[in-house]
């Protein structure tokens, strides 16, 4: 081995497999001193490939998902259709009368009672809105942007307490008003959320004064109330 001034030793550079080795040129493979070691790329065409089956199938789940929906929804109408007629119209009688106590809001929605996710799926009852609450001596109306308000007998009111959640909404402990009656012979419960937390508890109030025989627990209920029989007049 020849020696170069200084002292160190002269190493030869390794020659490829086509001759001698070119300027920053990847090393040899050492097991196989024939196959090219560079780094290959895929071809742009394959890659575009990858990608819009990727597309395709995250549509597809989409989709499949949207029909899902769809079609629960479709069977929930179907199956209730025999329980709900349509809501009936706010009476004349309240046009133009001033409410003895009015709450403004989130209507959130009116679920099978006992049920806090099956939505009651006509009318939009099952769907958040912007309401205020009105309280009447012998009824209460919830006013709902976009939907036909709601109108409830006091006669018909028959559980009012709190929760935390219910269809559409998940809140902080005790902080939806959940008011269970009966539509058209069937329990159902309604969850309104005040604007304000400090009209929860006037809300309540005014629910229990012309309700003066409603429960404060859904287990309190009884099995067959009186009331559920009853259509409003």
């Amino acid at each position: 081995m020849a020696t170069v001034p200084g002292g160190g030793e002269f190493r030869p550079a390794t020659a490829s497999p086509g001759g001698s080795t070119a300027p920053g040129a990847p090393p040899p493979n050492p097991t196989n001193p024939g196959r090219d070691n560079r780094p290959r790329h895929q071809p742009k065409e394959r890659t575009h490939v990858g990608k819009l089956i990727t597309a395709i199938v995250c549509l597809a789940l989409v989709a499949l998902c949207i029909y899902g929906m769809w079609h629960g929804w479709r069977s929930r109408l179907a199956r209730q259709s025999n329980m709900f007629g349509s809501l009936k119209e706010v009476p004349e009688r309240y046009e133009g009368l001033t409410a003895d106590a009015a709450f403004e809001g989130e209507y959130i929605s009116t679920t099978i009672f006992g049920n806090w996710l099956d939505r009651v799926g006509f009318d939009s009852l099952g769907f958040k809105s912007k309401s205020t609450l009105l309280v009447y001596p012998d009824s209460i109306i919830f006013t709902r942007d976009g939907a036909k308000d709601l109108w409830i007998p006091a006669k018909k009111l028959s559980v009012i307490t709190t929760d935390r959640g219910i269809a559409g909404k998940v809140v902080e402990k005790d902080g939806l008003i959940v008011i269970g009656w009966t539509l058209d012979g069937h329990r159902v419960q309604t969850g309104f959320r005040t604007r304000y937390a400090e009209d929860k508890q006037a809300a309540l109030e005014e629910l229990r004064r012309i309700a003066p025989n409603a429960v404060d627990a859904p287990e309190k209920w009884a099995a067959d109330p009186a009331e559920g029989t009853e259509q409003a007049k």
